[in-house]
């Protein structure tokens, strides 16, 4: 769990709902969705369900995990990806990353 500290104004934050209604509404929508309930304690109880290997536009699903190297490889590895996203990147001479690992699931953390 990570903490995001910046200052609303107040004629929003009055209108915010607390963040215990918002994690209820996470929670509820999780359980909606079809996400499981409980966090795996390593890579090879990682079960990925199939709504979650692609992607749904209005006319097609599209394949989103490109690759897993298995529960089963002591250094699992992911690809989520769409293959059109994969041949823009195949043409790209650079290709940059922000700082958003930090928040990378603990599960995935070296």
């Amino acid at each position: 769990m990570f903490t995001v500290s910046f200052q609303i104004p107040s004629a929003v934050a009055v209108r915010m709902p607390s963040v215990k209604q918002i994690g209820n509404t996470i929670a509820r929508q999780r359980r909606l969705s079809g996400i499981p309930s409980t966090k795996p304690n390593s890579l090879k109880e990682l079960v990925i369900p199939n709504n979650f290997k692609e992607i749904e536009t209005p006319t097609e699903k599209i394949q989103f995990l490109q690759f897993d190297s298995g529960p089963d490889h002591p250094n699992r590895f992911l690809i989520f990806c769409t293959l059109g996203n994969l041949k823009l990147l195949k043409h790209c001479e650079n290709v940059y990353a922000d700082g958003t690992f930090s928040v990378t699931p603990p599960l995935f953390e070296p």
